[in-house]
């Protein structure tokens, strides 16, 4: 009795899919698909072709494990715990992730363009003051002189 209560069915529903939105109405074909090479197939399947995969894959899941073949078998593990959707090594960016980084990117562009006008700005003025401090200064170090040769005494005017 034991045994019976740890063996558990299992019973995947179509909305547990991230990728599939839709349930289908109705399953008319008793064809099943072909299932080999599907890890390479899978992320480029239409959504009513995946539909139909799970669809017969759901269906063989009432039979034991056993008695699917070895391309059933390891269809049903890559569309379970395979590398797709969220899943992925590299996850595809939506639409809101491209609009939001372009955005980002132009924001950051824009900030380092007027970063460097300002820069270029500030340099060109620092170099006019210099100018001008220089012009200051020898102004002041004429009328310093002046004034010390109308300090000086006669003698020194020979």
């Amino acid at each position: 009795m034991s045994m019976i209560r740890s063996i558990k069915t299992v019973n995947v529903s179509l909305k547990s899919f991230p990728c599939i939105r839709h349930a289908r109405l109705s399953t008319t074909s008793n064809a099943s698909p072909d299932l080999k090479g599907i890890e390479h197939r899978w992320a480029k399947m239409k959504e009513g072709d995946q539909l139909d995969v799970l669809d017969y894959l759901n269906e063989r899941l009432a039979q034991p494990w056993q008695d699917l073949t070895r391309d059933e078998q390891r269809a049903l593990y890559y569309i379970y715990f395979g590398e797709w959707g969220p899943r992925s090594p590299k996850p595809q960016r939506t639409f809101a992730a491209l609009v939001l980084g372009g955005l980002f990117a132009g924001l950051t562009s824009v900030a380092l363009g007027v970063g460097l006008t300002n820069y270029a700005v500030d340099i060109e003025k620092d170099e006019k003051l210099k100018e001008l401090e220089t012009k200051l200064v020898q102004l002041q170090e004429k009328e310093l002189a002046l004034e010390q040769r109308q300090n000086r005494g006669w003698w020194f005017w020979k």
